[in-house]
Formats: C-alpha cells, sequence, structure tokens
C-alpha cells in the first residue's frame, strides 16, 4: 500500500492541480487507517528560492527534494548547502 505519493519537476501550480486530484479522489477510495495520512513529496521544477518553498509549504507538501544537474561538485555542494539553508523553518519565521 502507498503512503505517500511523490511528484517530479512540478512547479507550485502544477502541484496544486494534482492535489486537488487527489483530494476528489480521497472522496471516492477508503484509505486504510493504519497509513495515515498521504504524504507528499515534490521535487520542484524550475528555480527553488525562499518564496518558492512557502509556495509549497502553504499547499501542504511534506518534504521537497531539490534535484541538481550538472555542475561540478563543489556546485552541488552549493546549492545543497543553499537549499537546506532556505528549506530550515526558522529562516522563514
Amino acid at each position: 500500500m502507498v503512503k505517500g505519493i511523490a511528484m517530479m519537476k512540478c512547479d507550485s501550480e502544477t502541484t496544486s492541480r494534482c492535489l486537488e486530484g487527489l483530494r476528489e479522489a480521497e472522496a471516492h477510495v477508503d484509505r486504510p487507517a493504519e497509513l495515515g495520512r498521504l504524504e507528499i513529496t515534490v521535487t520542484p521544477a524550475g528555480v527553488l528560492d525562499a518564496a518558492a518553498i512557502a509556495r509549497f509549504r502553504d499547499l501542504g507538501v511534506d518534504r521537497i527534494m531539490p534535484l541538481a544537474l550538472g555542475g561540478w561538485a563543489d556546485q552541488r555542494i552549493e546549492f545543497v548547502e543553499t537549499t537546506a539553508t532556505l528549506a530550515r523553518p526558522s529562516a522563514h519565521d
């Protein structure tokens, strides 16, 4: 049984439409209680900045899995560090 769903290369608008479809489906499907709430994971498309992270949070996304393509190792490390800083809830309080 599926405990969550992962969406790849979605912006907040696409994610919103997908989540609306999931809510509609939820009205017609009995999800076993032992699975708990359906968890949502998104690998975003486009620029991932504080505003984008806030939009995903506002939609109810549980986790964001950024994807860095290409670049040198130091560029990927910088991407991970920057994304981690942006994603920390305390950075937006």
